[in-house]
């Protein structure tokens, strides 16, 4: 019989490859960047009945807020519902972009005599966007929300 035991090289081994993978671990995670869905979450989910009303609200309208890309204006074309006065429209676009928080922008509504506003794809980075549409038709609150593929 040998007087030399080996399990005590065994749980030292294995203690510093355990050691090892937390380290590792938490270096890997030190360099990792988790964006939030947005920074005030907790204050966004206690105003979301109002955000449930709108959506209903865009649900029963009789045109609902369209969009189309233009292959040759390398555009984004949204159309408001025709009944409604284009200067009475008011609002933003929330171009979200979930892989990157810092691309992320808002632009005015400026609807033109058709109800249509226009924006150029060239300066938005390829890949997936959600664009988030919040506006007002006098004192009614209406949102939609589109995904799309920029290629």
């Amino acid at each position: 019989m040998s007087k030399f035991k080996t399990w005590p090289i065994a749980i030292a081994i294995i203690y510093s490859v355990f050691i090892m993978i937390l380290v590792g671990f938490a270096i890997f995670s030190s360099f990792n960047t988790v964006d939030l869905v947005t920074n005030d979450y907790y204050r966004q989910e206690l105003a979301y009945q109002q955000q449930i009303e709108r959506i209903k609200r865009s649900k029963r309208l009789t045109q609902p807020l369209s969009w189309y890309y233009d292959r040759e204006l390398e555009s984004l074309i949204f159309q408001f519902p025709d009944s409604l006065r284009s200067d009475k429209i008011k609002g933003r676009f929330h171009f979200f972009r979930p892989s990157d928080s810092i691309q992320d922008r808002f632009e005015p509504i400026y609807t033109d005599s058709n109800n249509r506003q226009y924006f150029s794809t060239q300066d938005l980075s390829r890949g997936f966007w959600r664009i988030k549409i919040v506006w007002t038709y006098g004192v009614w609150e209406y949102y939609e929300e589109v995904a799309v593929y920029i290629q």
